[in-house]
């Protein structure tokens, strides 16, 4: 029994492995987005975005958070995640789309959802 259980860790740890998580956030400037323009934002509103390749996903900004899961699309070096209604913990947006694009050669993303459409840096860590 004990044998069988120590086997399971061990098969189950390289699928560990491969997860990875990033953390992204815009550097300087926001970007906003309409039906018939794009422009960068007078204020400036912080993203703090947080990813993994299983889903997840956490974009801060404003006095609160979206989170939720979505979907995953792998390409080379590239990472696309896409969530659908991700709820809001705060009180006054309500839930949101957004797409993460990850570009895993120099850790830039760019972030579509919410009227946000910019440019991220990132850095990449385990699970």
């Amino acid at each position: 029994m004990k044998l069988s259980k120590l086997c399971a860790v061990f098969l189950l740890t390289p699928a560990l492995a491969l997860c990875a998580e990033w953390h992204c956030w815009n550097q300087d400037m926001e970007v906003s987005c309409s039906q018939t323009v794009c422009e960068a934002a007078e204020a400036f509103t912080p993203i703090d975005v947080t990813v993994s390749d299983l889903g997840s996903m956490t974009i801060c900004a404003y006095s609160g958070c979206w989170s939720g899961k979505g979907k995953v699309l792998k390409s080379g070096a590239h990472v696309i995640i896409s969530a659908n209604k991700l709820k809001w913990s705060g009180t006054s947006p309500n839930p949101a789309t957004f797409i993460v694009g990850i570009d895993k050669t120099d850790n830039v993303a760019v972030i579509k959802g919410s009227n946000f459409a910019m440019p991220l840096i990132c850095k990449s860590g385990g699970a």
